[in-house]
């Protein structure tokens, strides 16, 4: 559950990495997260779960729970991954606590490793739905500021980065005037969130 896939390299792809467990383990944190939601805020509409959702389940909240476990140690890696620090980068933390938690779902029933789930990420959780999932919009209020300002909309260009249609990487490119702003997320509507707050931090920097 904690080999990773640049093993491969050092061991002429005779071992299996967790890439597979991975695929399952987002899955089972994600139904975790979504049945936890649904049983404990049921003035919640489907949107506001989302996002709350996307907020707990995303790389950076991952790759954290993972630090507080110290699960880095215990990660296996190919010599080139380890010498560059492999075992501190965020994507790569979050996708061994995803591969784990699919192996122990393999183990054990979804009962058990969906209470273990949210044991672990209580106050990852309670953060998500006191509002750190629930921004103001930044692209509604960038278009506000870009239709006052300028008598236009901001245009958004987001494309596929990197990365398997399950994680995949997006990249948005957002255009105001004659200015880039530019945003990664795991899916379109994140990296287009993205830029727009870094548009937004460039328009309150100008005044």
């Amino acid at each position: 559950a904690l080999t990773h896939k640049s093993t491969k390299t050092d061991y002429y792809d005779k071992v299996n990495d967790n890439e597979r467990l991975e695929y399952l383990g987002d899955a089972v944190l994600k139904l975790s997260v979504s049945q936890w939601l649904y049983n404990n805020y049921p003035d919640y509409n489907e949107g506001v779960m989302s996002q709350t959702r996307a907020y707990v389940v995303s790389d950076k909240t991952l790759a954290r729970v993972a630090k507080k476990i110290d699960l880095g140690k215990y990660i296996h890696l190919g010599k080139k991954e380890s010498t560059s620090g492999g075992k501190d980068k965020e994507s790569i933390l979050a996708n061994s606590l995803e591969a784990l938690m699919g192996a122990i779902f393999i183990s054990v029933q979804f009962d058990v490793v969906a209470k273990m789930i949210i044991n672990l990420m209580e106050s990852e959780l309670f953060e998500a739905v006191k509002g750190k999932a629930e921004e103001e919009n930044a692209k509604d209020l960038l278009q506000k500021i870009t239709q006052a300002k300028f008598k236009i909309l901001p245009e958004y260009n987001s494309t596929h980065l990197e990365g398997p249609p399950h994680k995949a990487i997006f990249q948005c490119i957002l255009k105001i005037l004659d200015k880039e702003y530019y945003g990664k997320g795991n899916s379109k509507k994140e990296a287009e969130q993205e830029a727009a707050k870094f548009a937004l931090k460039d328009f309150k920097d100008e005044k």
